[in-house]
């Protein structure tokens, strides 16, 4: 099923069988509101993790530990 103008949104999410989940209809509904906001949160979240990433990367001498969790983030 896609939209009235054709197109499919993937959602910054995944259904309950991990799979993608994505949204056809107006783009104003509650979900498309709703992953608006998640995708905001994310990328904030993303830009602080990418700070905290150079701080640790530019001291020169990292733990192996920090390296790790830098990934897993």
């Amino acid at each position: 099923m896609t939209s009235a103008t054709g197109q499919l949104r993937l959602l910054p999410w995944v259904g309950p069988e991990g799979k993608p989940c994505c949204l056809a209809g107006d783009a104003g509904g509650y979900l498309s509101r709703l992953a608006d906001d998640m995708e905001a949160t994310q990328l904030g979240l993303t830009g602080e993790l990418f700070q905290e990433a150079k701080h640790v990367l530019d001291k020169g001498q990292w733990t192996s530990g920090e390296l790790h969790l830098l990934a897993v983030q």
